[in-house]
């Protein structure tokens, strides 16, 4: 799973810990990358809105959890770029996600 704004690695923690999953983190914060990779975490410091399937790899599962306000600066919406940014960031997303054996692709 790849968690977006991944902050101090709860959620990874969490995967790891009690689903026996494993978790790739981004954030913007080298503290937070440093802090979860002593914890042994797979954190990377990496803007969301970057991350594709070419430069980041395949996800079965992509979360975020209060992270989605920060991917547009106020900046950006005062410019009214907030529709423009959450849909490329949900395109990005769509494109690193598995799809099952047998989907049907909407593109």
């Amino acid at each position: 799973m790849l968690d977006l704004g991944c902050g101090w690695g709860g959620l990874l923690n969490y995967l790891r810990a009690s689903a026996g999953a494993i978790g790739v983190g981004v954030t913007l914060s080298s503290a937070q990358a440093a802090a979860c990779r002593r914890h042994g975490l797979d954190v990377h410091i990496k803007d969301a809105r970057a991350v594709n399937r070419e430069s980041f790899g395949p996800f079965h599962a992509v979360a975020s959890l209060g992270a989605f306000e920060h991917f547009c600066s106020p900046e950006e919406y005062a410019a009214g770029k907030q529709e423009e940014i959450y849909r490329g960031i949900f395109e990005r997303m769509a494109g690193v996600l598995l799809r099952p054996a047998g989907s049907i692709s909407r593109r």
